[in-house]
């Protein structure tokens, strides 16, 4: 009776503690030249061969560009590959994303181009202001201490002769 028991215990303590994991993809047509299924999927495949792993693959034509309420909050691990629809992506899209981030409820990982997602380019940018914020306070020794955020232009790499930022 007593290793009946351990044995329930145990199930449930391995079962509260897998990972859960999203492969987010955005599912352009030129990869099936290579990933009959797309890559995301392949990649979540593959993951799902690994013990203490539960994960989903979602994708931008998902609802919410795959990235709703749904996903976020029962989400530990979003891996995030895009290419070629990165801008399809808005800041306003991946707000819940950052707060997640932020909550330390969410880790993200991009892969490949993902340097120009939206949702890598916004957690810079918030990471980028409140390094500022820390390192700058408002208190009583410096009250008019404030900060103007001026979004990037795009995604376009910095001229080898750009200011390099932050610049505080």
């Amino acid at each position: 009776m007593r290793i009946t028991v351990l044995i329930l215990v145990s199930a449930n303590l391995i079962a509260a503690a897998e990972i859960r994991v999203v492969v987010w993809d955005e599912q352009q047509p030129r990869q099936k030249e290579a990933y009959e299924n797309f890559l995301g999927n392949a990649i979540a495949d593959h993951l799902k061969t690994r013990a203490g792993l539960k994960v989903r693959s979602v994708k931008q034509n998902d609802v919410n560009k795959g990235i709703g309420p749904d996903v976020l909050d029962n989400c530990d691990v979003l891996i995030w590959w895009g290419h070629v629809r990165q801008g399809q992506i808005t800041p306003a899209d991946c707000k819940p994303l950052i707060t997640h981030i932020k909550a330390g409820k969410l880790s993200f990982m991009p892969l490949h181009s993902a340097h120009w997602s939206t949702p890598f380019m916004e957690a810079m940018n918030e990471r980028t202001r409140m390094d500022a914020v820390k390192r700058y306070p408002r208190n009583k020794r410096t009250p008019n201490v404030f900060f103007e955020y001026i979004p990037p232009t795009g995604r376009i790499p910095p001229a080898r002769d750009s200011l390099v930022t932050p610049a505080f």
